[in-house]
């Protein structure tokens, strides 16, 4: 808990601090505006799998489905339902720049029907009720729809269906029941073909094209556009929003989408760096359903928006920090140990009810590099030790270090990425005091800084990055690669139906 509120501090310091100008940074980083921060790549077998979730979807949906009772002159078509439907072969097709042609063919499909009427013989007669039940059946029944995909005002992938048809090939009918209302459906069994042949088309094009399309935008519209980093209640957003429509690529087996991956701090803000060109993986054996991309312009962003709102900088104590580093700030400790007190003599003989305090500032942005197999953040921080004593604070050591952070483990928590991180090097300049301080006295603080630093920041790192998955996606069996100024994901897909 300690470290999960130390962690907060870091959002929570000057929250008061409003952006009043887009963010600006020198433009060290060598990408282009062109260049998209992070994609999204839906692959031939990503695809595969919502086909095959939609064709499941649409065979429950008409073997249940039940029509609305139909007038046709003085006869009541009733009770119209689904008695067979199998075989049908689903298929879709990828379009360039961003369609998708979804169907089946050769499906067979038998609708019965109740056929009702009344009748009498004379005008003295009372009114009777005669029914029949005709079966249609075709061998050879075939839907096509064309769904075209579209980037949403909020940056969301979303879906609309622009054509749609249904057949109904070699229909037959059986009729059973009232002789004379038999006979009559007989001799005019072109009409209740045509009659169930509409049906279906509305079935199929009407109801239940929208039924799928609704369930898909349904899906789409989970899509994490805007991410707030670190909780709903922290001031930090990241723009997961498309920069355009999907897009159908690879030779048309595959949907992509690019994303933005501008952070900011409460309000959208830009800055005058951009994103480098994407690295892709190469080699790969059978491939993922989901390919995800993400340069490091994503961190810098994070990064110079946190510097410019004066949020890298934290304080911590003994009492806010583990146990084991923790000690490095005591006012006293064993022989052979290392802490604040051994260094500073003086320290040790402060009264009871004193302690030490850490402080880091960043002075500079952050700079983030991803590279083959590793990710490597430099930043440039001033560090002080503080005693305070009696409400009296005094200040008992500070130096300048440009910090090394190195050797990154990511790893990936259902829809979230976690990270742990390393200090790889802390020189010290600008030492005061200067006397008294011989060579193991700096290696002794920068260790302490070095222990504190790397507590710090990976109780950060640990709060997670949201990836940006729709609802009741989850990812199987994730990979995570560091390649050049490139973060990928490779992952297959499990999908959790809605009950």
């Amino acid at each position: 808990m300690r470290l999960f509120i130390v962690a907060l501090a870091l959002v929570e310091f000057g929250l008061a601090v409003l952006p009043k100008e887009p963010c600006k940074l020198d433009p060290w980083l060598d990408g282009k505006p062109t260049n998209p921060a992070a994609k999204l790549r839906l692959n031939s077998n990503g695809v595969d799998l919502a086909n095959a979730l939609a064709s499941e979807n649409l065979t429950n949906f008409i073997k249940n489905v039940r029509v609305p009772d139909v007038q046709i002159f003085d006869i009541t078509v009733f009770n119209v339902h689904v008695t067979r439907f199998e075989d049908a072969k689903f298929y879709k097709k990828l379009v360039r720049p961003n369609t998708v042609r979804w169907g089946f063919d050769k499906g067979l499909l038998a609708v019965n029907s109740g056929f009702k009427r009344k009748i009498r013989n004379s005008p003295s007669q009372e009114w009777q009720t005669v029914e029949a039940n005709v079966t249609v059946s075709s061998t050879a029944v075939s839907m096509e729809t064309t769904t075209t995909m579209y980037r949403d005002g909020d940056g969301r992938p979303v879906t609309s269906s622009t054509s749609c048809t249904a057949k109904m090939g070699a229909p037959t009918t059986e009729a059973h029941g009232n002789v004379g209302l038999t006979s009559l459906l007989e001799a005019n069994k072109v009409v209740v073909i045509n009659e169930v042949e509409r049906m279906f088309q509305r079935l199929i094009c009407g109801t239940t094209t929208f039924s799928m399309k609704d369930s898909i935008n349904r899906v789409l519209k989970t899509y994490p556009s805007k991410v707030k980093l670190g909780g709903m209640n922290s001031p930090f957003v990241l723009d997961y929003g498309l920069t355009s429509n999907p897009e159908v690529v690879n030779k048309e087996t595959a949907i992509e989408g690019t994303i933005k991956g501008l952070t900011y701090f409460r309000y959208p803000s830009a800055y005058s760096f951009y994103p480098p060109a994407i690295s892709e993986v190469t080699g790969r054996n059978g491939g993922y359903m989901l390919d995800f991309y993400a340069t490091d312009y994503i961190i810098n962003g994070l990064l110079f928006t946190a510097f410019k709102e004066n949020l890298l900088k934290f304080e911590a104590t003994s009492k806010t920090l583990s146990q084991s580093v923790g000690n490095y700030l005591s006012l006293s400790c064993s022989t052979g140990s290392v802490c604040v007190g051994h260094i500073f003599p003086n320290v040790s003989r402060a009264n009871g009810n004193s302690y030490v305090k850490a402080r880091v500032r960043a002075t500079k942005s952050p700079k983030a590099t991803f590279i083959n197999g590793d990710a490597y953040f430099t930043a440039q921080a001033l560090m002080e030790l503080e005693l305070v004593e009696n409400r009296k604070t005094t200040k008992i050591f500070s130096a300048n270090s440009t910090c090394t952070f190195g050797s990154l483990v990511p790893k990936i928590d259902k829809s979230t990425l976690f990270a742990m991180i390393k200090i790889v090097g802390m020189p010290f300049s600008n030492v005061t005091p200067t006397k008294d301080l011989d060579l193991d006295d700096i290696k002794n603080l920068q260790s302490i800084f070095i222990s504190i630093a790397e507590e710090i920041v990976n109780a950060v790192l640990s709060i997670g990055f949201p990836l940006p998955l729709v609802d009741r996606v989850s990812l199987l069996n994730p990979t995570v690669k560091l390649l050049p100024r490139t973060l990928y994901i490779g992952s297959n897909l499990t999908y959790s139906p809605e009950f």
